[in-house]
């Protein structure tokens, strides 16, 4: 609405039609009165062309200025038309004074406070990360400006998308995969005026990731050829192998190309437990990790004994590989020679073989630390002469 007020003699200043009005004739008292019809401001837009008339005033050769307070950067008030125009630059509330007057005899001269609210441009910037199929999908709509809360249309979403209709965040989980979807944003605002943004984006879904599908390994005993694949599904090959944590056995080595396990375990073999990573030729790459044990079962490699002699010190140390140390040494069946005595713990066999020790059969076992344990066992005979 405007208020109409006519100003004439001294300052006056009213409260008319929700705004004060302060209404000055300077000069002759028996000028012409100044009547000034003033306006409402429209909000303005950061942004946006903004051009409002501050009044109406009747007669020629008025000249209009800012008389307190700043403009919002960006708009100018013309000094013979009392039009306020321009595009605003920064967005806010910016309460400013406006004076409109005649010079020469008779000078009459009037005064109007105002307040101008330049809301923020409303920005849509649909820049959405690429998703995977078959793993959630959760993005946010970057949306900026305006007047919250925003209504949010987003037309072209694949199977298993969805949005939030006054956020604009993306959320589901894609059922295929696109090389470059577009999708047609629409944004509106609560403003007065409404803003509307429309934007175009692009999304990206690519195919499942890769996923290593062989769920354990082989035991691979020691001094024997060995081969054994691990395999992966999904993605895009050709796959890059590689061990990413832990060590393989002694003598084995991993095919970065194919995913083979291969090799001859050494005598150092021993069971590792080590962390195998496959690498898609996917932008950027899926990977899969999958943790192993791989058993080097333990073998006792001393194939025979020496013999003793009565009254003299024997002593012979067994030996065993692979597996994991340390083992354990026991006499299963049988037992050694009078005087002969084996240690658990070293596997040595030592003593002095006593009057009447003859020859004895007796088996050993060796057995390693891990969980469960391997085993091995040996039979051995030895003579004791006299």
């Amino acid at each position: 609405m405007a208020n109409r007020f006519r100003g004439v003699g001294t300052a006056a200043r009213r409260w008319l039609g929700g705004a004060w009005v302060a209404v000055l004739a300077i000069g002759s008292c028996t000028g012409t009165p100044l009547e000034v019809l003033w306006r409402t401001l429209p909000t303005a837009v950061e942004g946006t062309a903004y051009e409002q008339p501050l009044g109406d005033v009747g007669g020629r050769g008025l000249t209009w200025t800012l008389a307190a307070g700043s403009l919002p950067d960006g708009l100018r008030l013309e000094r013979s038309t009392g039009r306020l125009s321009g595009t605003p630059r920064t967005a806010g509330t910016f309460d400013f004074v406006v004076a409109v007057g005649q010079g020469g005899f008779g000078s009459r001269r009037a005064e109007q406070p105002f307040t101008l609210t330049v809301l923020p441009r409303l920005v849509v910037t649909p820049a959405f990360p690429a998703g995977r199929v078959g793993e959630a999908y959760d993005a946010p709509l970057d949306i900026r400006g305006g007047v919250p809360p925003y209504a949010v249309t987003i037309a072209g979403l694949p199977g298993g998308l969805d949005y939030d209709r006054t956020t604009g965040r993306v959320f589901g989980t894609p059922q295929f995969d696109y090389t470059g979807l577009p999708l047609f944003i629409t944004v509106s605002d609560r403003g007065t005026p409404t803003q509307t943004v429309e934007a175009r984006g692009t999304l990206v879904i690519r195919p499942r990731g890769v996923a290593i599908a062989t769920d354990g390994l082989p035991a691979a005993a020691y001094n024997v050829l060995y081969a054994a694949n691990v395999s992966a599904t999904d993605g895009r090959r050709p796959y890059v192998w590689s061990v990413v944590e832990g060590v393989l056995p002694d003598g084995l080595r991993l095919a970065r190309a194919t995913g083979t396990i291969a090799g001859v375990p050494t005598a150092a073999a021993q069971t590792r437990e080590f962390t195998v990573q496959v690498e898609d030729a996917d932008t950027p790459p899926s990977r899969d990790t999958r943790s192993y044990k791989l058993v080097v079962p333990v073998v006792l490699v001393t194939a025979s004994l020496p013999d003793g002699t009565v009254g003299q010190a024997y002593r012979q140390t067994l030996a065993a590989v692979a597996g994991r140390p340390p083992y354990t040494w026991q006499i299963v069946s049988g037992a050694p020679p009078a005087g002969l005595v084996l240690d658990a713990a070293s596997g040595v066999l030592a003593g002095t073989p006593t009057v009447g020790a003859g020859g004895a059969t007796f088996t050993v076992r060796v057995t390693d630390a891990d969980s469960p344990a391997t085993i091995a066992e040996r039979t051995f005979t030895i003579a004791i002469q006299p």
